[in-house]
């Protein structure tokens, strides 16, 4: 009941924010076909790109093009499975895989950070603006990685090339700068998040404050990442809407884990009372 409750809040403020109208309308069909159409076209790109990547992750990873496919028929731009739009979504399986990893040093995290960080904002030295990736999977071990992230090479490479499919679309060293800053940004907020399941022994315990701060930011970073991979460029307007509409989504997406938790503990204390009452107790 929680669950559906919040879905059909999140669905009620995507219409309402998005200006699209409810399913009521026939005309909608269409739309909501082409919805579909694009989410198997992303999930059958994702399987031949890694065969050894899980239906789970897919799933995943296709969440926020529902959303990029929203913030497209706003802007009345044709409704596709873009490159940029694949390879955005396809982080966030591999970076998760590896920053949340636990049979991964602390050092080879702190790497990835720097590593992966310069990749976004300044590029490979060997970038050609006129080259095309053609979606096979690069070889790992010509990465020129730290020690630390050469027994990861394998992760590593399959994150660099979600980069690649992203400038396919918005060239580097252009108008098309903030397509890379606002990756960068969103990188660092995903960072930040690892500190929320910091352990005491670890010497660190974020306050409710610091945690609440960087869900906000990590929301509002996604959506204006979108934003850029859908335009090239955004206004300080966009910008800043894109920001609270981020903001809102997160904390409906952290309410849903919250209620899921919640209803979890709520069925296991009515078995447990209902087997003490069988016993008589």
């Amino acid at each position: 009941m929680y669950i559906f409750l919040l879905n059909s809040l999140g669905f009620r403020l995507w219409n309402e924010t998005l200006n699209v109208p409810a399913l009521r309308d026939e005309s909608l069909y269409g739309i909501y076909q082409s919805m579909g159409r694009i989410t198997s076209e992303f999930m059958s790109k994702g399987e031949r790109y890694d065969l050894k990547i899980s239906f789970e992750e897919l799933f995943k990873a296709g969440r926020t093009v529902w959303f990029m496919i929203a913030f497209q028929m706003q802007l009345n731009i044709p409704l596709a499975l873009t490159d940029s739009i694949f390879g955005y979504n396809m982080l966030y399986p591999y970076t998760d895989d590896l920053v949340d990893s636990n049979d991964i040093s602390k050092e080879a995290k702190k790497d990835f950070a720097k590593v992966f960080h310069e990749r976004l904002l300044i590029g490979e030295s060997t970038y050609d603006p006129n080259g095309h990736f053609d979606g096979n999977q690069s070889n790992p071990e010509e990465l020129n990685l730290p020690s630390s992230l050469q027994p990861h090479a394998e992760r590593v490479v399959k994150i660099f090339d979600m980069v690649k499919f992203i400038e396919n679309d918005w060239r580097r060293g252009n108008e098309y700068n903030g397509v890379y800053m606002s990756l960068a940004t969103i990188h660092e907020s995903q960072m930040k998040s690892t500190l929320q399941h910091a352990k005491p022994e670890e010497n660190y315990e974020p306050t409710m404050g610091q945690i609440e701060q960087v869900s906000a930011e990590k929301g509002g970073a996604s959506l204006i990442a979108a934003g850029f991979l859908i335009e090239g460029r955004l206004t300080r307007a966009k910008m800043a809407y894109l920001e609270y509409l981020g903001f809102g989504l997160q904390l409906l997406d952290d309410l849903q884990v919250k209620y899921f938790v919640d209803l979890f503990i709520f069925v296991i204390n009515k078995k447990i009372n209902l087997f003490f009452l069988q016993l008589g107790c």
